[in-house]
């Protein structure tokens, strides 16, 4: 029987031809996508991947607006019902 792949693998899968156009690594992509550090240090880290696809992109400056969302989304995640 097949091993039924996750989310997170479908979407690595998806990707992963794709990546070094954008200043990204297959591994550091895949630690991120499995990985089960906190809310605080994942949106670091996308805030990371997301600012290395803009830059190779030539639109770095929309990382931060990116940023200042992540910020707004942090804000109001108390505010969330649960």
């Amino acid at each position: 029987m097949a091993k039924h792949m996750g989310i997170n693998d479908q979407l690595l899968k998806g990707i992963k031809n794709h990546l070094y156009d954008y200043g990204c690594d297959y591994y550091d992509i895949s630690k991120f996508l499995h990985s089960q550090n906190g809310f605080d240090a994942l949106q670091a880290k996308a805030l990371d991947i997301i600012e290395k696809a803009m830059t190779a992109n030539q639109k770095k400056p929309l990382a931060a607006t990116i940023a200042q969302l992540a910020l707004v989304e942090q804000a109001i995640k108390p505010l969330q019902p649960h």
